[in-house]
This record gives structure tokens, C-alpha cells and sequence, in this order.
């Protein structure tokens, strides 16, 4: 079953991946790339999570990927379908 509120989710968090790589490529960190390139891998990795509910239907830790306690995000219910 499509989730169009996790797809548009995960699309967001990628589309700032790639604005932290393109600060990045411009040259506007102020030197300290570390801080942009560790951004960007978060907000994959948040990504890559989404992705993993939305196919499984179960929430994992965007740190770990242990499933989240419950299985279901809990905080934000109305983002996940309950059937």
C-alpha cells in the first residue's frame, strides 16, 4: 500500500542531503565540510529509515535501525497506516 506522506517525507529528507552536498561543491561551509557531510549522511540515513517503513510498515531507529519499540511510530500516528 502507497504512503504518499512517507514518500513525500523521504523526498524531502533526501532533497536536503543533496543541499548540504551542493553547500558543499559551492564552497560556502566556511571550511568545515565535516559538519555539512555529517548533516547529509543523517538526513540519508532518516531517508533510508522512512524507506524501510514505508516497505515494512514497521519504524526502526534512523541511528541503529533497530525496529522502534511498538513497531509503529508513535509520536506521529497519523503518518502511518494502521490497518
Amino acid at each position: 500500500m502507497a504512503n504518499h506522506k512517507l514518500d513525500t517525507a523521504i523526498a524531502a529528507w533526501l532533497q536536503l542531503a543533496i543541499d548540504e552536498e551542493h553547500a558543499i561543491e559551492l564552497g560556502i561551509t566556511n571550511g568545515d565540510y565535516s559538519v555539512f557531510r555529517n548533516r547529509a549522511e543523517l538526513y540519508r540515513r532518516t531517508a533510508k529509515a522512512l524507506e524501510y517503513e514505508r516497505d515494512t510498515g514497521i519504524a526502526i531507529c534512523v541511528c541503529c535501525f533497530k525496529p522502534l519499540k511498538g513497531g509503529k511510530l508513535k509520536i506521529f500516528a497519523d503518518w502511518v497506516d494502521n490497518d
